[in-house]
């Protein structure tokens, strides 16, 4: 008994020891805790297993021993108890097709319609059709393999289930390509803003960052010779914004020196480059608003956070275009622990079957200020995902007649129209675009880029060549 404890024991302690191996070779920007417990687990119980081996081995009692064991199986696994195993794997096997076809045939359902559904983007598989060839040589049988595991009604609540056990045990998540963080008191973050928000990502250097900051003063020159008046948007990060709620374990890895964008900062106003730094503003509000300006289970600003940074913004554009603009009124804020959309957009790709939605969650109420000499004018907005709120808020107050959102300055193409539903988003090439009646023509262009990624936003780049090659 007290050989096999210490084996128990020393496997548990190799199988730690691979795992922080595996660390500092990899060096990755955090542990991941239920791997290494599960290793310690079967580490510690292949340990006695393969000491025992090893002794019988050498004894060469092997094939003695094996008898042993089946006679024991046989003795003690009597008819009732081999046909209960028996029943239990034909269940198993059959389950799946029982419940598709419960759900198919007679609409019986064994869980809500939320535990149902699965968030993210994931390849739909449709069922093949019957060839005699591909049944002879087997490709049919492998893509009905494919389309039932993809497919059958099981599929989404066992994966949630999987995933429940991972988070409410380990505070982990492997949906989203392994890139969801738990942070302290259930805040979830993406890995990228953290690994940014603690230097950890590879520094740039700063001769790249000020080539960076010459480009955008030539993109504003460009547009102000048009008539035009630029805007660099920074918006803003949740992990640089809320940092105590990142675990721990991203401390340790943190880095000395200035984040990219304190490089950038002080080039911005060397070289006179319009912008408005949506970062500073959340630091300055965080502690004084009345909700927090990122929802726990979202990766964006939510609402109020968002009207923040429009207020500023907005007053920037103002100050250097010489014209008046609406103005937005925070005339109070409602709270509940109802999100939607984007304030838990992180909380839905865990993909839970209870999901962890019951976090405060901000609803501003806001008045727009306008009067006749009030200009709406058109704007052309090029940026990420952030610019989806602020878009919507616009659009609901007015503040413009129309806006073109580019994003990412990719094919994603949408328009707001002052007074119409938002039209669909559709495809359109940035390249061979009238550049003339997209973007020359607008009274405002804004360019948006978040804080966490300066000076990787390629798009940026993109879309001042892209003017620049257009500008006869």
């Amino acid at each position: 008994m007290g050989i096999g404890i210490q084996t128990a024991f020393s496997g548990a302690l190799l199988g730690l020891l691979i795992y922080c191996l595996r660390i500092v070779l990899n060096y990755p920007a955090m542990f991941d805790w239920p791997r290494a417990v599960l290793l310690m687990i079967f580490g510690g119980m292949a340990g006695p297993v393969v000491f025992f081996w090893l002794y019988f081995a050498a004894c060469r009692l092997p094939l003695i021993w094996g008898l042993r064991a089946a006679w024991l199986l046989r003795r003690w696994g009597g008819g009732a108890l081999r046909g209960l195993l028996l029943t239990l794997c034909l269940a198993l096997l059959i389950l799946p097709l029982f419940n598709t076809a419960l759900e198919n045939w007679f609409d019986v359902r064994f869980a809500k319609n939320d535990q149902n559904v699965l968030y993210g983007v994931y390849s739909e598989k449709k069922p093949p059709a019957f060839r005699w060839a591909g049944l002879l040589d087997g490709s049919l049988q492998n893509q009905f393999g494919q389309y039932f595991n993809n497919s059958f009604s099981l599929r989404p609540i066992l994966i949630k289930l999987n995933n429940q056990f991972y988070y409410s045990v380990f505070a982990k998540s492997y949906m989203y390509d392994d890139a969801i963080v738990v942070g302290k008191k259930r805040w979830l973050y993406e890995e990228a803003y953290i690994r940014f928000q603690q230097n950890i990502a590879n520094q740039t250097h700063i001769a790249h960052i000020e080539r960076y900051a010459k480009q955008l003063r030539e993109l504003q020159d460009l547009l102000r010779k048009r008539g035009v008046t630029f805007l660099l948007l920074i918006s803003p990060s949740k992990a640089t914004t809320y940092p105590e709620y990142i675990p721990e374990q991203f401390h340790w890895f943190s880095r000395p020196g200035q984040l990219n964008q304190q490089m950038l900062m002080p080039l911005l106003d060397k070289y006179g480059v319009n912008y408005y730094d949506a970062q500073a503003t959340a630091l300055r509000w965080r502690d004084k608003a009345p909700a927090t300006l990122f929802c726990q289970g979202g990766t964006h600003w939510n609402d109020l956070g968002a009207i923040y940074a429009l207020q500023g913004m907005l007053a920037k554009l103002e100050k250097i275009s010489g014209k008046k603009l609406t103005r937005l009124r925070l005339d109070g804020v409602d709270i509940d622990n109802k999100p939607i959309g984007f304030d838990r957009d992180l909380a839905e790709l865990l993909n839970l079957y209870y999901q962890p939605y019951d976090f405060p969650t901000p609803h501003p109420k806001v008045t727009p200020l306008r009067d006749a000499a009030t200009f709406t004018g058109d704007l052309a907005l090029v940026g990420g995902s952030f610019n989806w709120i602020i878009l919507n808020l616009l659009h609901k107050y007015g503040v413009f007649d129309t806006m073109d959102f580019y994003y990412y300055f990719r094919t994603a193409f949408r328009s707001y129209h002052a007074g119409r539903e938002p039209a669909p988003q559709s495809k359109i090439d940035v390249w061979t675009m009238d550049w003339d009646a997209r973007i020359f023509n607008k009274d405002f262009v804004i360019v948006e880029m978040n804080s966490a990624v300066i000076p990787f936003g390629n798009y940026v780049s993109a879309f001042a060549r892209g003017a620049r090659q257009n500008d006869k």
